[in-house]
């Protein structure tokens, strides 16, 4: 029997701490490759983030094109569903970069940087 959804990362101290780099899977993000996406999932999910934490996304031209406000006391990830913050059309192919800045009290505006591939 298989179920629907992705496997969760758990929320840990060393994520709260922002000690090790966020990381971004599936990267790069290939539409045309259902397999390689969890059971067919159109979302990327940012490994290793803070319990509360704000993540922001940003074109190669600086364009702030989504912002994700993570408030989950036991997930150390968060998703993106590839929407713009609008939510008026679905992010394009091409090299984005992201910013998650801890909202954690003991590591309160400390942040991680990276960036991620989306083909389709």
């Amino acid at each position: 029997m298989v179920v629907p959804g992705t496997p969760i990362l758990a929320a840990n101290d060393d994520a709260d701490a922002l000690s090790n780099p966020v990381t971004v899977v599936p990267n790069p993000f290939d539409l045309s490759l259902e397999e390689a996406n969890y059971q067919g999932s159109k979302k990327l999910r940012f490994l290793g983030v803070p319990r509360k934490s704000r993540i922001s996304i940003f074109t190669v031209s600086g364009d702030l094109i989504q912002v994700i406000d993570h408030d989950d006391p036991n997930a150390g990830e968060a998703a993106w569903l590839l929407k713009d913050r609008f939510l008026t059309g679905e992010a394009t192919s091409a090299l984005y970069f992201f910013v998650v800045e801890s909202l954690m009290p003991a590591s309160m505006g400390q942040k991680s940087k990276g960036a991620f591939v989306i083909h389709r």
